[in-house]
């Protein structure tokens, strides 16, 4: 239930089940740099859920790097 407007948000981060959110396939993330929409910080911490996790910077692509750079 969404708090009511003007409500101090909790101090902690609600607690949540890392065994349920963890991804248990190998995936590969292939990452433009120069993305200005979706950050890198997003992959901070993305092992802890995704333990076979492989991470492909592409420098000087965006994040159209599909089309960019597809090879």
């Amino acid at each position: 239930m969404p708090a009511e407007p003007g409500t101090a948000l909790p101090a902690s981060e609600p607690a949540l089940d890392r065994e349920a959110l963890t991804v248990r396939v190998p995936t590969m993330v292939i990452w433009g740099e120069r993305d200005t929409g979706v950050l890198p910080g997003n992959l901070e911490g993305l092992e802890q859920f995704v333990p076979d996790l492989t991470v492909r910077r592409i420098p000087d692509a965006s994040h159209w790097v599909v089309h960019q750079k597809p090879t």
